[in-house]
């Protein structure tokens, strides 16, 4: 039967009831976590679909590479580099994806972008927006690229405005341009803790999140911080945020022409070393499950969001990072797009379709997504030392499990483009946390390459932002 029938059977048993198909599938599925493996859609034929992957330093190269791998799609990747890459760099990025995936400077693309009117354009982040809306002025089928996500994520003080105007509530936060400002601030305020968040950088690890407990220590840690970077691009615009306790999670769902449609959430561990030591990356490691639209987690974060998204017609993904402490949900910030490793997570171990044909049915209209139970656990590899040529290699059963950050293929040998220090993400898929964690754990240890190192402590316990104790943690306070 399809989703309709489904729901209709469904309904039967909750009489006068308004909820949408898939609100009365989400919530049967609580109870009964394979009652969506009845539902048999008409299959659409995704070896027809053809795409062009818009990117910027090739982060969306592993969504490319699993489209051929699984479905045989016509795809190219068009990349548009870092102005500011030396001679080592630009080298590095022309090896990107070669024997892989066809790669086209995005320029070049859009100047005859005509021949490519039947592809669909997936932007793998927020950047180049001013190329996406030319596109969907001119009627192109493009997904991502627009004004809007871009300033939500690179303009804090837009993020925080649009979530303030539905509802959601920010720790205390304050904007200066320079490093004695943001000194000065906290030394008349030195009882309390804050956060530094540069704006518009694509350094994460500029970001710091103080060590200390106590919050006078943790004030004058990041006051030290700020000295030292007093003449550095991240002091040049930057947020204070003041610390609050909790659970930090995100929340994000699916939207077509306004309507949500499915709702997942995410715990994310940024630090690089065992213990949450070491230094902050765009993600560690990461747990991901399928939340109902129905549960407060949802209808206090993102849930809020539907009214605004709604009126301007939204399609794309809408997420909110937060902290969930008693009754307080404080947001952090917006991340409405492809995120790594959130995305990978959920297309590699819950989704029932490859990233790009889930994104061309958005495009579409059509709203067709369809999660395991369980948990979905990624990992990402890093290298010490990164340098062209680098053989990388892991065991052949786990070649749809990994996501490629950086890596090019030479006589059949998959190698290492030399591009950053992150070179693939790992993921697997199981029935409870530990042994989601565990199973990523193991097979991160299976994957070869010079220096590589990762978390190998995330199936434990024993230190703060461990997802099994966030989760025991939601499941306490009744949000999910």
């Amino acid at each position: 039967m399809n989703k309709s029938e489904l729901a209709n059977k469904l309904r039967k048993k909750i009489p006068n009831s308004d909820k949408t198909d898939e609100e009365v599938i989400s919530m049967f599925s609580k109870k009964y976590p394979k009652i969506k493996d009845m539902i048999q859609e008409e299959p659409i034929k995704t070896s027809k679909r053809k795409f062009i992957v818009v990117t910027k330093d090739f982060a969306g190269l592993g969504f490319a590479i699993q489209e051929i791998n699984k479905n045989g799609s016509k795809v190219i990747v068009a990349h548009k580099l870092c102005e500011e890459f030396d001679e080592k760099e630009l080298e590095a990025a022309n090896m990107m994806g070669k024997g892989l995936v066809k790669t086209v400077e995005l320029d070049k693309l859009f100047d005859d972008r005509e021949s490519y009117r039947e592809y669909y354009w997936i932007w793998d982040g927020n950047h180049n927006a001013d190329y996406g809306e030319i596109l969907i002025s001119e009627g192109f089928k493009v997904w991502g690229g627009t004004k809007f996500t871009d300033d939500l994520e690179h303009d804090r003080g837009i993020g925080i405005a649009f979530a303030e105007s539905c509802g959601l509530i920010s720790p205390p936060t304050e904007e200066y341009t320079s490093a004695e400002e943001g000194i000065s601030f906290m030394e008349q305020n030195e009882d309390k803790a804050y956060v530094m968040k540069p704006n518009d950088l694509e350094d994460n690890s500029l970001t710091y999140v103080p060590m200390a407990e106590d919050p006078h220590e943790a004030n004058e840690e990041v006051r030290n911080i700020l000295e030292a970077y007093s003449n550095h691009e991240a002091t040049s615009s930057y947020i204070l945020q003041e610390m609050v306790q909790g659970v930090e999670v995100n929340i994000e769902a699916f939207f077509v022409n306004g309507e949500a449609y499915f709702a997942h959430a995410n715990f994310e561990d940024k630090f690089s070393h065992q213990k949450d030591s070491g230094e902050a990356t765009g993600c560690s490691f990461d747990l991901d499950f399928e939340i109902p639209r129905y549960s407060r987690l949802y209808l206090e974060t993102v849930g809020k969001m539907e009214p605004a998204l709604k009126e301007m017609g939204y399609t794309g993904l809408a997420d909110a990072n937060i902290i969930v402490s008693d009754d307080n949900f404080w947001f952090l910030e917006f991340c409405f797009r492809l995120g790594y490793n959130v995305a990978v997570n959920f297309f590699y171990n819950l989704a029932n379709k490859t990233c790009l044909q889930t994104l061309a049915d958005m495009v579409d209209g059509i709203k067709d997504i369809k999660s395991k139970s369980g948990f979905g656990a990624s990992m990402t590899v890093f290298t010490e030392k990164y340098k062209t040529g680098l053989p990388i290699s892991y065991p052949e059963k786990y070649e749809d499990r990994i996501f490629l950050f950086d890596g090019y293929k030479e006589n059949d040998i998959l190698k290492m483009a030399g591009i950053g220090h992150e070179i693939l993400i790992i993921n697997e898929h199981n029935y409870t946390i530990k042994t989601a964690l565990k199973d990523v754990v193991d097979s991160a240890s299976r994957i070869v390459f010079k220096n590589c190192y990762f978390r190998r402590d995330a199936d434990e316990n024993n230190y703060k932002l461990s997802p099994e104790n966030r989760y025991n943690a939601l499941v306490a306070m009744k949000m999910i």
